[in-house]
């Protein structure tokens, strides 16, 4: 049986820090006045969840309810000239650096961004583009929306790089036991 495992991540934050008191005055007043509005949904969700992990997952949910930034404190922005795969490429490059690989190494890129650099066209191509990698290289991007990331002001652009040369020494190797 062959084994995947990780030997690179990489991370990029943009420099800029954006904290709750940017927002206007009417702007928290409205998103106060929607998070309090959907309160009594939620307590009854508690009320019906029918397993106690739900149930502690809906509180804690009621828990940051009021809040208008759903417990979120600051967030990070990103420059007026970049574009989100720009992001997801410097995040890829320090996966690729961590792992001690080079681009034409890579056999399969995975990428996922709450926002595209165009609506309805994945980043993955770019992204695979600007790294250079090789044709042999499988490119796709991962669909899917977490529901913090969807019900918050704050959005979570992600992206992973999945290395999967077989041999070791590459970012994810696949080695028999």
């Amino acid at each position: 049986m062959n084994k995947v495992a990780f030997q690179g991540i990489g991370s990029f934050l943009p420099e800029e820090v954006r904290t709750n008191d940017w927002w206007p005055d009417r702007v928290v007043t409205e998103w106060t006045k929607t998070a309090l509005d959907s309160r009594p949904r939620i307590e009854d969700a508690i009320a019906s969840a029918p397993t106690q992990g739900q149930r502690a997952v809906l509180e804690a949910m009621l828990g940051v309810q009021a809040d208008p930034f759903r417990g979120v404190r600051q967030r990070r922005v990103m420059d007026a000239r970049m574009e989100s795969s720009g992001m997801e490429v410097e995040a890829a490059r320090r996966a690729i650096q961590a792992a001690g690989v080079r681009p034409d190494e890579i056999d399969v890129l995975l990428t996922h961004s709450m926002v595209p650099d165009d609506i309805g066209i994945p980043n993955s191509v770019v992204v695979h583009d600007k790294l250079g990698l090789g044709d042999h290289c499988l490119t796709t991007t991962v669909e899917g929306t977490c529901t913090h990331c969807s019900s918050s002001p704050a959005p979570c652009p992600a992206s992973w790089t999945m290395p999967t040369h077989n041999r070791p020494g590459s970012a994810t190797a696949r080695r028999p036991r």
